[in-house]
């Protein structure tokens, strides 16, 4: 079957800018913000602009991520559908779903919650394949054109791009398969997961739009610049226009079957919304802050910290809650609990990333001086803690073990070979920066 690369929808997209800005700040919809008094706020939030003018997607890789990521959302919506049918779910209108877009007021940050609910329901022995369970064309063909769009969103930086964002999907995707394959029994410590296909949904489309138009500089350069995003959103401001430009794209009338095959009901929607933001919040690993917060939070889902107190009910909806956080951070950070060779592509382009905003000015740290250390400290600071925290929660089975000891691994090898990579991804870099300017130097002869 010839695969299909023409969608329906066009983004506007302007140029790179230090302010964040990339994209166009005309909204899906007028009525968008219209409650929210056309203060700062409202005015620097940013949302893609869709149009009749359709778009084709000529990189052949982007291509086959997009059809895989389209794959894997139909086999969880398929799952939605039929939990929904299963316990007799009614579907939403179109104005009902429209209506319930309503305005969010404040940030997506403010939206964080400590303790998300999860459906008591257990898993049912009559739940089918998902492969077959038929899924309304209309919904499909919204669903492929949906991520194409959220494709297009990401700009073209060298780690912060949709092969990332695909890359963090898989290792969801393989996380969840761990603890909540349809097929399987539930295992003793999945804290509801494998009875939970929205939740589930929500894990891959979180992993996907995570990074959307991420500016290729982390935030406190946005900041150090005081660029629009981060006067906007004072944490978390990459984080925080990613997912709320992604909303906005789902919450548009285009996707209006799409969105209500997702959501039946307001109370889906709402819910929706809200793992999405825990999960998409939580891959803001370098504010000390909010680190500390969520450290404080596991400890009262797993450590000495514990509400004696609390029901078993809120018990299991803290954990699930933790879990799925940590899920969203190990899959984000994956390929440090990969092979080496992956943990080197991967980490030679998050290099290439902060050496191309020395070399253009945005930073004014020289991150060959420091890769080397710094990636030491993250090993140890971030990284085998994370590790030893999925190994403690024991969700994926024998495979929690797995993720600690590639880490350690990594650690050990980057220990003793880390300069020689240094100097090979300044290398790659430097070349990388020579190819560019010729590309340049040559439009510029053509013009």
């Amino acid at each position: 079957e010839r695969r299909r690369m023409m969608v329906t929808y066009w983004l506007s997209v302007s140029a790179n800018s230090h302010d964040g800005a990339s994209t166009s700040a005309e909204s899906v919809s007028e009525d968008d913000h219209s409650n929210s008094g056309g203060d700062l706020l409202s005015k620097g939030r940013k949302t893609h602009t869709l149009s009749s003018k359709p778009t084709v997607v000529n990189d052949t890789k982007t291509g086959r991520l997009i059809e895989w990521n389209v794959g894997v959302l139909s086999g969880l919506l398929r799952r939605v559908i039929n939990k929904r049918a299963l316990l007799g779910g009614n579907d939403m209108t179109d104005s009902e779903s429209d209506s319930s877009s309503s305005h969010h007021h404040g940030t997506a940050l403010d939206e964080v919650q400590d303790v998300l609910q999860f459906p008591r329901a257990p898993q049912s022995t009559r739940e089918k394949n998902p492969d077959e369970i038929p899924l309304n064309a209309t919904v499909a063909e919204q669903l492929h054109d949906f991520v194409v769009a959220v494709a297009a969103m990401y700009q073209d930086n060298s780690f912060h791009n949709f092969e990332h964002a695909s890359h963090v999907a898989m290792s969801m995707s393989k996380l969840l398969s761990r603890v909540a394959s349809p097929n399987s029994s539930p295992t003793p410590d999945d804290y509801g997961i494998s009875s939970d296909p929205l939740a589930q949904f929500a894990c891959i489309f979180a992993a996907i739009i995570h990074d959307a138009d991420h500016p290729g500089v982390p935030n406190s350069t946005l900041a150090a610049e005081n660029s629009q995003l981060s006067q906007v959103y004072v944490k978390s401001a990459a984080e925080q226009n990613s997912f709320e430009i992604c909303w906005n794209l789902f919450m548009d009338a285009r996707y209006g079957s799409f969105r209500n095959a997702v959501c039946s009901e307001q109370s889906e929607l709402k819910r929706f919304r809200q793992i999405l933001i825990n999960l998409v919040m939580a891959t803001d690993i370098l504010d000390t802050d909010l680190a500390g917060v969520r450290t404080q939070r596991w400890e009262k889902a797993f450590g000495s910290k514990t509400d004696l107190e609390e029901t078993l009910n809120d018990k299991a909806d803290r954990k699930c809650t933790v879990v799925l956080e940590t899920m969203m951070q190990a899959a984000d950070i994956s390929h440090t609990m990969q092979h080496w060779h992956v943990y080197c592509k991967w980490n030679s382009r998050l290099f290439a990333e902060h050496y191309a905003a020395y070399a253009s000015g945005r930073s004014d740290r020289d991150p060959s001086e420091e890769w080397y250390q710094r990636e030491l400290d993250f090993f140890d600071s971030y990284v085998i803690p994370l590790a030893i925290r999925s190994d403690t929660s024991q969700t994926f089975g024998a495979g929690s073990s797995e993720y600690l000891i590639y880490a350690q691994r990594n650690r050990k090898e980057w220990e003793d070979r880390g300069h020689q990579m240094v100097a090979r991804f300044v290398e790659e870099s430097n070349k990388q920066s020579l190819t560019h300017q010729q590309a340049d130097s040559h439009a510029l002869e053509l013009t």
